[in-house]
């Protein structure tokens, strides 16, 4: 009985070891992933509220980051508090490394409007 239960223990100690991936979502989601998640819901959902801004109209997301949150974190780092990913130098690109930026609020306003003036 002993044998049992000590192997027992082992393999549900290893069981979850295998399992965690980058540990973004272990005791609540990073900042970081929770822009990646909203980044996909926008491009890839129909029934979110700004698909049609997004996904709707044509804006995608690099196969590098589509279904790899560890490749993405790489690329774009840590997001920085106050910070979101914004798609810059072209507003109109996809969602891809050499596109992609965390900026600020006012930041993103500016890209905007030079997007709009064009």
């Amino acid at each position: 009985m002993r044998f049992r239960l000590a192997h027992s223990l082992r393999v549900h100690k290893d069981r979850g070891r295998r399992n965690r991936t980058h540990g973004h979502t272990a005791g609540g989601r990073t900042p970081t992933y929770l822009s990646w998640m909203a980044m996909k819901a926008r491009c890839l959902n129909p029934n979110h509220m700004h698909y049609d801004r997004y996904g709707g109209s044509g804006i995608t997301i690099c196969d590098r980051w589509l279904n790899s949150y560890p490749a993405f974190l790489e690329d774009m780092g840590e997001r920085p508090e106050g910070l979101s990913i914004d798609r810059y130098p072209d507003p109109y690109g996809d969602y891809e490394p050499e596109n992609c930026r965390w900026a600020t609020a006012k930041e993103q306003a500016a890209n905007w409007r030079e997007r709009d003036a064009a």
